[in-house]
């Protein structure tokens, strides 16, 4: 399970948090907290599992979405699309999640445990396969002149101008 309370002033899920998330099996966020995938704005793509795992758990366009356009958005967003199962103010996350997690510890821990492996196979059948494409593209990209660009926008805090090379 995957607990975010940050909204701006705290800091953001945001590219490589926003995967770890990804791989958390349940998540929970404050309506405030801002998550994003936003690798593409720098001429990357999200390597650690997100171009992977994002459209079993959000659809595939929701994560095309996501992922091409490299928007952020706030936990009501984020419930929407189905990427926070349950949402809260900030100051009942905690609350929150506890209650989650004490519903699933309810349930026979054996019966939940091969429920979700029986789910991630049907969810995720190629799971190895699509993180392995996953770090070749991303190989290709890191060699880009548009990743060169992104990285030089981004420190000079500039907006980059791709070139598609």
């Amino acid at each position: 399970m995957f607990s975010s309370g940050m909204d701006l002033n705290d800091g953001a899920a945001l590219g490589g948090a926003f995967e770890l998330a990804l791989a958390a099996d349940l998540r929970v966020m404050a309506w405030d907290a801002v998550a994003g995938i936003m690798e593409v704005r720098l001429g990357l793509l999200p390597d650690l599992g997100g171009c992977s795992r994002l459209p079993a758990i959000v659809g595939l366009g929701n994560a095309k979405e996501l992922i091409m356009t490299g928007k952020p958005i706030d936990g009501h967003e984020a419930h929407r699309i189905g990427f926070a199962n349950r949402i809260a103010p900030a100051e009942e996350l905690e609350a929150c999640t506890q209650g989650l997690a004490d519903e699933l510890l309810a349930g026979a821990p054996r019966a939940v445990g091969l429920a979700k492996r029986v789910m991630d196979v049907a969810a995720k059948p190629a799971l190895s396969e699509t993180l392995a494409r996953e770090l070749e593209a991303q190989e290709v990209l890191a060699a880009s002149e548009d990743f060169a660009e992104g990285a030089a926008a981004f420190l000079e805090q500039r907006p980059p101008e791709f070139a598609g090379r």
